[in-house]
């Protein structure tokens, strides 16, 4: 029998946004326990038996999310369009399986050639600059119930609703963390009333996480800095990401979680101006730090928390920013769907 490994915040986080991630473990967890006994097959012909064993089920749906619904692995097309090689799901990299050599190493040809774990999916990059192009910024808007910082701020509008009430913007950002924000995973299939690109947001710090996220309709999943102190951590993620066909992105608070983002290749910066270590806000901070930090040829920017209004997100455009996140004052407005197309027509 396999050691079962322990999961744990990593290293170097904050303490306050230790707290929060820590709502997590259980998840990672669930998943890890439905694997603990498989050993990769030679023939990647049974990759569906890999299917069934991350697939949630009977009394452990729930913390997955009782409408999780993973898409068979192994299918062509799709991509995040910012990783060209799809050769394999971190082929060759250790250390982050969770104890379970072999899973994430491509060592028995689980992953060999195989093109992704995704279906066809919008990219979200394009999306994004596609919006900037024909309106000076592009808008993600954004699908939350409650936070660390709010508690509850709208309960009672569900995903399809607030799918369709979103359909203008350029991009979702959908809240998966179930604690804090009261998301679930299995939202991320609920929201199929809006036909762009879909953002996962929630506190990720492990593959399997990212495996789960694959298989969902999501097309960019949010890895925050602070999350993953130390030089290997990220640049794994966003590896393992992209070689799964998510786009990743990397969500900073200061200029040296911006060098770390560089460091691991990381091609969307999102800049939130709220710090997740206190919770304090200062909206001011996403656009001091841009001007410190012009963007690099082939990044694209966000500015995320504090965006409320027009005025808003005109000064993050003539900031050089390329798209704004906008979650609180959407869904505090009783006219989301207006609400919306004030932002984004002035």
């Amino acid at each position: 029998m396999a050691v079962k490994m322990a999961v744990k915040i990593p290293d170097g986080v904050s303490a306050g946004l230790a707290r929060l991630a820590a709502s997590k473990i259980p998840e990672i967890e669930d998943l890890m326990e439905r694997l603990d006994e498989f050993q990769p097959p030679s023939d990647a012909s049974k990759l569906s038996e890999l299917e069934s064993l991350i697939k949630p089920s009977g009394a452990s749906a729930g913390k997955l999310g009782a409408s999780f619904e993973p898409k068979p692995f192994g299918r062509e097309g799709g991509g995040s369009g910012l990783s060209e090689d799809k050769a394999g799901l971190s082929k060759g990299k250790t250390g982050l399986s969770g104890g379970k050599p072999g899973l994430l190493e491509d060592e028995s040809g689980l992953w060999k050639d195989k093109p992704g774990l995704w279906e066809d999916k919008p990219s979200f990059s394009e999306a994004l600059l596609k919006g900037r192009a024909s309106r000076s910024i592009g808008v993600i808007a954004e699908y939350k119930r409650a936070s660390p910082s709010l508690g509850d701020i709208d309960l009672a509008t569900p995903p399809e609703k607030a799918a369709e009430d979103f359909q203008e913007a350029d991009c979702l950002s959908v809240l998966t963390e179930a604690d804090y924000f009261k998301g679930d995973i299995g939202y991320l299939e609920r929201v199929e009333a809006f036909k762009g690109p879909v953002l996962r947001k929630d506190f990720i710090f492990h593959p399997l996480q990212i495996m789960a996220t694959a298989q969902t309709r999501a097309s960019a999943i949010l890895l925050i800095v602070g999350l993953a102190p130390g030089p290997a951590l990220l640049p794994e993620l966003i590896r393992l990401a992209e070689d799964a066909g998510l786009e990743a992105v990397a969500e900073i608070f200061t200029l040296d979680e911006l060098e770390a983002a560089r460091r691991a290749k990381a091609k969307i910066i999102q800049v939130n101006a709220r710090n997740l270590g206190d919770l304090s806000l200062d909206p001011a901070r996403s656009l001091s730090l841009i001007k410190s930090a012009k963007p690099l040829p082939g990044e694209a920017w966000i500015a995320a928390s504090g965006m409320r209004t027009r005025d808003d997100l005109k000064r993050a455009a003539e900031f050089g920013y390329h798209g704004v996140l906008v979650g609180t004052a959407l869904m505090r407005a009783s006219n989301k769907r207006a609400a919306l197309r004030g932002l984004m027509d002035g």
